[in-house]
């Protein structure tokens, strides 16, 4: 499910809200209000706008995706360490059972780079061993030194549903 831009600030979305923690909403909210603060004024900030240590302590948790200098392999200018375990997890699907949960995101590139807006995605996805895996992931659109749309920073997050 992907969440439309003007109702990122209430959070109230429905799958994930039970599911994630108070600490994993802040830190999506921090995320969003660090790039609003950096912008300036402008649709999006610049990349070199955006510091680690301006973002702080969930720095490590987000990623800086160009998904522009290759379409068809967007690649990762960062990928903070906390972020690595989401690479190992396979996903289950008719069409191709390698897939990983952060390749997931990238379907969501496009949509981002077309609105130039931030997108929050919400989902429940099958892993490989059958259980439903939810998951959060934000989108925001960074600029180059042109000013033009180059790059997504994000954060994700997600959990197994048991059962």
């Amino acid at each position: 499910m992907l969440i439309k831009p003007e109702r990122l600030d209430s959070f109230d979305t429905g799958v994930m809200d039970t599911e994630v923690q108070t600490s994993e909403r802040r830190k999506f909210r921090h995320l969003l209000n660090y790039w609003q603060q950096q912008r300036r004024g402008r649709s999006f900030p610049i990349l070199t706008d955006i510091r680690p240590q301006g973002i702080g302590e969930i720095w490590p948790s987000c990623f800086i995706l160009d998904p522009i200098s290759n379409p068809h392999f967007p690649y990762f200018h960062y990928l903070g360490p906390a972020l690595a375990k989401y690479v190992g997890i396979l996903l289950g699907g008719s069409s191709d059972w390698a897939l990983s949960l952060l390749d997931t995101t990238m379907y969501h590139c496009r949509e981002a780079l077309d609105t130039q807006v931030p997108i929050l995605i919400e989902d429940e996805v099958p892993r490989f061993d059958g259980k439903q895996f939810l998951f959060r992931a934000i989108l925001l659109p960074v600029g180059d030194s042109g000013r033009r749309l180059h790059y997504l920073l994000g954060t994700a997050s997600g959990t197994v549903e048991d059962g």
